[in-house]
């Protein structure tokens, strides 16, 4: 055995979770010969995960070809069997030293476990039960025979180990086929040693313990022996030994029902009684020494068995199995309940964004599987308080590189937004600074209005005196520039009226008189530097220097 199996090994026993590829196994439940099995969760995108059960070959057959090639056909063979009495493969998965078949979980009591509990309350297990579970494993067996590959050409499947630990009872009264480990078909590329049994004993058919050529009729002789063994809550070959049990079954037939249960007949019910003495030819007949004896199919027996008994609905078995498996359940239901816990708990640490991308649901539990890879040392561990696993090839070694810390999912998240927020400030000072280098305009304002100052001017010589003559109006203009650089705007008004003059009163130019004084101003300055004066704010012109 590797190294790694042992660490993993000591990491499933401790109660640690495993990852395998898309799958978490955690400790295991059940052991065969082969391989063990595990309680498992499949992980799938957006935080999806279903419970599955894990089959991994023991650590001692991964180094055997043979034995991985039965897992290969084991996965290869279930895979193509639909049927609701058989336990579907829904993967295999092969990681370094490890083979791992992955089947449908069925929460439910294995058919030994069942007959253990009855024997040891001495409680027989009513005919229509017994009659309602052999019917789901033949209409199981019978599917397995007559399955097909994609081109309708009969695979010509045998279990082969059809026994009562390989029959699980749901917990919805559905009894489920599993396990074809040891399944032969035509495309099986394993080859039988020679000399070596695979199977119980107990329920192995005459030809298969001869080691010759085994057909569907060997997984007949095993359901008469279940059947056979239901119904006398006892076994058929009980205190004997591998050599005792070899003799009995190649050296004759097995004992009827009836035969054996006859010393027991005044404890047994009158109707009990009369549905096992129908009943007892059909297992008889099943476990006849010659496969050309027995039932030609699964489904001939099936006939008969509901022809002869009631047969129990599932409503009915899985009350009984509720009943005399509610020990078994209890603690199953306990183990379902730890593993929720700690998938729960796995589920809440959060998953930082790696560079590449976002996490999917299968890189979440990588630091409670244990043993880690190069590329996961490498990529998968980030700060304590997040970790993701990605499916890894089993060809990378491992390495003890320590990964580089990854930035806190909420710095990568507010990188975007700072960036923006710097750029916005950093373009607005542009805009500021642009603008304020441009020249100060103001919008016009309207011109005040302003007393205008009406002068008249003298005509060009004395004989235009008493012809009419315009009169100018200067008004001053308002503007926000200098005053000096605005020229006074000159309005012309109608002359007055033209007077002749007459002897009394001489005719006086006009410009001669003084112009009217402004209440509040003072007297107009006779000299012309400056030809103006203001009253308050308002310019005006000296007529004298005009």
């Amino acid at each position: 055995m590797g190294e790694q199996a042992r660490q993993i090994d000591a990491l499933l026993e401790s109660g640690e979770p495993r990852a395998f590829g898309r799958y978490v196994l955690y400790a295991p439940i059940a052991r065969g010969g082969m391989a063990t099995i595990h309680i498992a969760r499949l992980l799938g995108d957006d935080g999806f995960s279903r419970i599955v059960a894990a089959k991994r070959l023991h650590p001692q057959f991964t180094e055997d070809p043979d034995f991985v090639e039965l897992f290969r056909d084991e996965a290869e063979i279930a895979s193509k069997v639909r049927h609701p009495n058989v336990v579907p493969v829904l993967d295999i998965v092969l990681d370094g030293e490890e083979v791992i078949l992955v089947q449908e979980y069925v929460h439910g009591v294995p058919l030994d476990r069942l007959f253990r509990a009855a024997s040891s309350r001495a409680e027989p297990i009513p005919p229509r039960i017994v009659a309602g579970i052999i019917a789901g494993v033949l209409s199981g067996l019978h599917a397995a025979h007559e399955t097909c590959d994609d081109r309708s050409t009969p695979l010509g499947i045998v279990h082969r180990d059809v026994s009562p630990q390989n029959i699980m009872v749901s917990t919805d009264g559905i009894p489920r086929l599993l396990d074809f480990g040891i399944a032969k078909a035509q495309t099986s590329a394993h080859v039988t040693r020679a000399g070596l049994l695979m199977g119980k004993l107990a329920y192995m058919a005459p030809e298969q313990m001869r080691s010759e050529a085994v057909t569907r009729a060997a997984d007949i002789y095993s359901s008469g022996v279940v059947l056979w063994e239901l119904l006398a809550l006892r076994r058929l070959h009980a205190d004997k030994g591998q050599t005792q049990i070899l003799s009995a079954v190649l050296n004759g037939p097995a004992p009827s029902l009836t035969q054996v249960l006859e010393p027991m007949r005044e404890a047994i019910s009158r109707d009990r009684w009369e549905l096992i003495s129908r009943i007892a030819p059909i297992a008889t007949r099943a476990m006849a020494m010659e496969p050309a004896d027995r039932y030609p199919s699964a489904a001939e027996m099936l006939r008969d068995l509901a022809r002869v008994a009631p047969i129990a609905s599932a409503l009915e078995v899985a009350d009984w199995v509720k009943s005399r498996g509610r020990e078994y359940l209890e603690r199953r239901q306990q183990v379902l309940a730890r593993i929720e816990e700690s998938w729960r708990s796995v589920s809440k640490i959060s998953v930082a964004t790696p560079p590449s991308g976002p996490v999917s649901g299968v890189q979440r539990v990588r630091a409670a599987s244990g043993i880690v890879t190069a590329a996961t040392l490498a990529s998968d561990l980030v700060p304590a308080s997040a970790m993701y696993i990605p499916v890894q090839p089993p060809e990378t070694p491992p390495v003890s590189v320590p990964p580089a810390p990854l930035p806190a999912s909420g710095a990568v998240r507010w990188v975007p937004w700072a960036v923006a927020l710097v750029s916005l400030l950093v373009s607005t000072f542009l805009v500021a600074v642009l603008v304020s280098r441009r020249p100060a305009e103001s919008p016009p304002m309207p011109p005040a209005r302003e007393p205008v100052a009406v002068v008249t001017t003298p005509p060009a010589d004395p004989a235009s005196v008493g012809s009419p003559a315009p009169a100018e109006s200067v008004v001053p203009t308002t503007s926000f520039l200098a005053p000096q650089m605005v020229a006074p705007r000159v309005v012309r008004a109608p002359a007055a009226p033209a007077r002749k003059p007459t002897a009394d009163v001489p005719l006086m130019p006009v410009h001669a008189a003084a112009a009217p004084a402004a209440t509040g101003a003072s007297a107009p300055r006779t000299d012309c530097d400056p030809p103006f004066y203001f009253e308050g704010t308002k310019k005006v012109f000296k007529p004298s220097c005009i």
